[in-house]
């Protein structure tokens, strides 16, 4: 049987043991009749978890598993070696990444395309394509950027 909370008008709030259907008890002091109130439940979060994780936790696609708490999270994520992308600069991280990257592939791609092309302006001769599609001064500028960020 539950553990109900009743109250009386003398003498405060007494606990006891009793059936769901008891409404009201005799209090334990003066005998007059108590009656049952409701008395939130205990949160223990050391046990069952974060709030927003319930007693069963969750599952976490990018883990693969069932986490039970933030804390539980971290954890399996520094043993993966894997980092929150909050961590990594902010919640636009991953989209500004993948724009950084499509904007390298299509000016890798303009260049190609300007190499092949030149290949056909010279008749093959790779040679004065390599030279016409990567100018010297550009080639220079971009050593130097490179040498200067060590990238």
């Amino acid at each position: 049987m539950p553990l109900y909370e009743f109250v009386c008008e003398q003498h405060g709030t007494w606990e006891m043991i009793a059936a769901h259907t008891v409404e009201a008890l005799p209090c334990p002091d003066c005998g007059e009749d108590s009656k049952r109130i409701f008395s939130l439940c205990a949160r223990t979060t050391a046990h069952w978890g974060d709030s927003d994780w319930g007693i069963n936790g969750r599952y976490d696609a990018g883990l693969g598993q069932r986490v039970f708490s933030r804390g539980h999270q971290d954890r399996l994520l520094r043993q993966r070696g894997l980092v929150r992308e909050s961590d990594l600069g902010g919640d636009k991280f991953v989209e500004d990444y993948k724009t950084k990257a499509y904007a390298e592939r299509d000016r890798l791609d303009k260049v190609s395309q300007t190499y092949t092309d030149n290949l056909k302006k010279y008749g093959g001769d790779k040679m004065k394509a390599v030279v016409d599609t990567f100018p010297a001064h550009e080639m220079l500028a971009q050593s130097d950027t490179i040498t200067s960020t060590g990238v």
